[in-house]
């Protein structure tokens, strides 16, 4: 953990474009405010290029760098933390098994989200802030935490803020005119993730699990893992049809799969993918 006490130093946070990446970054604010911190947001596509940049141009730019709900391929982590004594990487994604051998430099756990590893193992606070628990029971898909219907709602602002918009409102509840706006965005939601399920089909996979299968052509990612708890409420017959559900994306070929019966991080993995065990990802080959 860092040395935080009247800390003066220049810190790069590297972070994932969700929002438990930028709960993150608000996280860091908070525990690091007199460091002079610039917030990079990449996604999948970029983290090993920036992983590259940071070991050969930024490594001596910086006192500190940190990667945060997301870390680059075992190739460029592992060198990352053997040549780099200013490098920290806090994760919580399959399969990035790796991080675990390197305590105190990786900060790994699978059941929790980012934000809440490092507020609490990183930066070593309480978990006794709201905020820091309804990131954490979103993104890591805690469905039966009391912070979960929240997280829901901060999830929606976030979609309609943005990951810069949310950055700069800082690290504070929502008021009551950004919750109807997320509620307002939940309900519209809610309607269209439930036609959808009227178009969609039942499917046998290789392990005899059955999934719920629906073609989509947008990248309304954030909203696909709603559908358990909505089919739940409302259509619990066919809840009970199925252990898992896919999601294919016609425009960017990634598949989406979510569930509360089994780990779906495994059929990831094993298509190229990964996540969590409630909800995973991974692309179509060509």
């Amino acid at each position: 953990m860092l040395n935080v006490n009247n800390m003066k130093k220049k810190v790069l946070l590297i972070t994932h474009t969700d929002l438990d990446g930028v709960g993150c970054a608000l996280v860091a604010k908070q525990c690091m405010s007199n460091a002079d911190i610039k917030i990079e947001s990449v996604d999948y596509n970029q983290i090993d290029k920036v992983a590259q940049r940071v070991m050969y141009k930024d490594y001596l730019r910086y006192d500190w760098i940190l990667f945060t709900d997301i870390s680059p391929r075992e190739e460029y982590g592992r060198q990352l933390l053997e040549e780099g004594d200013n490098i920290f990487i806090i994760d919580h994604h399959k399969p990035r098994d790796y991080l675990s051998e390197y305590p105190g430099s990786a900060y790994y756990n699978t059941s929790d989200s980012a934000t809440l590893i490092l507020w609490r193992d990183f930066f070593l606070k309480e978990v006794t802030n709201t905020l820091v628990m309804q990131i954490d029971a979103w993104d890591s898909w805690k469905l039966k935490s009391p912070y979960r219907q929240d997280g829901i709602l901060l999830n929606y602002l976030f979609q309609e803020y943005q990951f810069e918009k949310f950055r700069r409102r800082g690290f504070k509840q929502m008021n009551k005119a950004e919750r109807n706006i997320a509620r307002i965005a939940k309900e519209k939601d809610e309607q269209e993730l439930f036609s959808l399920c009227n178009i969609s089909f039942i499917y046998v996979d290789r392990k005899n699990k059955k999934y719920l299968e629906i073609l989509v052509n947008d990248n309304k990612h954030h909203l696909f893992g709603l559908l358990i708890e909505l089919l739940k409420k409302k259509d619990s017959k066919k809840y009970k049809s199925f252990h898992y559900i896919k999601i294919i994306n016609n425009k960017t070929k990634k598949v989406s799969l979510y569930s509360d019966k089994i780990d779906v991080s495994k059929i990831a993995e094993a298509n190229g993918g990964g996540g969590h065990k409630g909800a995973a990802g991974y692309y179509l080959n060509n």
